[in-house]
């Protein structure tokens, strides 16, 4: 544990620390606001910040394990080679193309919807207009 602005109370086992804000006028209001809630509430400010400070660590600790949003800048770690595979492929292949449902007549979509080759994404569109052309399976 950092020892600036850090002191123990031998007697009583507390841990001291201090600290600042910047004088804004946001920071007032909160100031009062916790001035309120601790009127209301019959606790210290102490006791606020304490709480405050032990449901944020608990929700946080021991931070996001996630790869941060700035990870893939230049300059930060290189690209797993499945990854790179991934990118250099031509934007085609990666996923088929759509048919134009709105153009298709009623048995064209019919047979789209009906093809086993056909996947579930594409078939839920197919089902779509056909509900909307009031096409039967």
């Amino acid at each position: 544990m950092n020892d600036v602005n850090k002191q123990t109370n031998k007697q009583t086992g507390r841990i001291e620390r201090n600290f600042w804000i910047q004088d804004t006028a946001t920071n007032r209001q909160y100031m009062e606001k916790e001035e309120i809630l601790a009127a209301r509430d019959r606790i210290s400010f102490g006791e606020i910040r304490r709480l405050a400070w032990t449901e944020y660590l608990d929700r946080h600790f021991p931070g996001n394990n996630q790869l941060p949003l700035d990870h893939w800048q230049p300059g930060g770690p290189e690209f797993s080679e499945a990854a790179r595979e991934k990118l250099e492929k031509d934007p085609g292949e990666q996923l088929p193309a759509v048919p134009d449902f709105a153009r298709m007549a009623d048995q064209e979509i019919l047979e789209v919807y009906q093809d086993p080759r056909t996947d579930d994404a594409l078939r839920q569109i197919a089902r779509f207009h056909m509900n909307r052309r009031g096409i039967e399976p």
